[in-house]
């Protein structure tokens, strides 16, 4: 049985995903910006079948207080976005390609699994330091990833997201 988007998500070790939107957020903004206390991290599995099926999970991630509700529309519109320019036959494998970065913005990125397309989107930092988190995770979880895709924070998010991913228990 192919892994679920809540399959995914449950191996995240949601805690490395907030610290690591901490220090990134921290080190990508002006000093004086507020701290970054939460987000929402969702992922969605599209099958690849006779019979198209689709899996969608998203969770809170730390605490995002008032501003969960802003970070659930961002997360589902960035991988909304990035499912309908792909399926048109636009090749966009980061939501970044098509952010005007004044209303859409970057942070979900497009996997391949075993016969399914996975989407990882995240939201709650600034929407490269998101887009570096979702690509980290999506390779962590075993995922192929997009070769041309490029962001400077890929080495800093790998580091601090080094022990993200717990082992995968077969139900």
């Amino acid at each position: 049985m192919k892994p679920s988007a809540q399959d995914y998500l449950n191996r995240i070790r949601l805690d490395e995903v907030i610290s690591t939107i901490r220090i990134l957020s921290r080190r990508n903004e002006h000093p004086e910006s507020p701290p970054r206390n939460g987000g929402v991290l969702s992922i969605t599995v599209v099958a690849v079948s006779d019979v198209a099926t689709t899996s969608l999970a998203a969770t809170s991630v730390g605490n995002p207080g008032g501003k969960i509700h802003t970070y659930a529309f961002n997360a589902h519109e960035k991988l909304r976005r990035l499912y309908t320019r792909r399926k048109v036959g636009k090749e966009d494998v980061a939501a970044s390609q098509s952010a005007d970065n004044e209303n859409v913005f970057g942070g979900a990125i497009y996997f391949l699994a075993s016969n399914a397309d996975v989407y990882i989107s995240l939201s709650g930092a600034p929407p490269k330091v998101d887009e570096a988190i979702a690509f980290v995770l999506g390779e962590k979880l075993g995922l192929t990833g997009p070769k041309e895709y490029r962001n400077v924070l890929l080495d800093d998010a790998r580091e601090l997201l080094a022990h993200v991913i717990l082992p995968y228990i077969d139900p």
